[in-house]
């Protein structure tokens, strides 16, 4: 069984919304949520395939230590998917596992991938 979360997407104007499909268990908290703790970092992924029809990735995000995956915001265009995810750090002084997590997801992008570029977004 799949659960499904909508994401919002962030692309601008010819922006068109994703559906963030994620494993049960997983809960993607929103931003407005996180309280005193700011999703601090923006972490990596990768592509793991994608789907016969092109409207489907799956892509693996790691993350592990003091970091909890946040959100996973998809921007769609017309010229490019944009996958971020976003990772928030525990509060200075917590004690953490020393473990890495990396956790896979379905993105249905709504349409065929197609030629558009698929991007990690910029770090820093």
């Amino acid at each position: 069984m799949r659960s499904a979360a909508s994401l919002e997407a962030s692309g601008g104007p010819g922006s068109t919304p994703a559906t963030l499909v994620h494993p049960p268990g997983i809960v993607l908290v929103p931003p407005s949520q996180l309280g005193a703790s700011p999703v601090a970092t923006i972490g990596s992924w990768e592509l793991v395939a994608r789907s016969a029809d092109d409207r489907e990735l799956l892509v693996s995000v790691g993350y592990g230590g003091c970091e909890r995956l946040a959100a996973l915001d998809v921007a769609v265009t017309a010229a490019d998917v944009t996958i971020t995810p976003r990772l928030r750090t525990a509060a200075p002084g917590t004690v953490c596992p020393a473990i890495a997590v990396a956790v896979r997801f379905l993105v249905d992008i709504g349409a065929p991938l197609g030629s558009r570029a698929l991007l990690h977004p910029p770090q820093g």
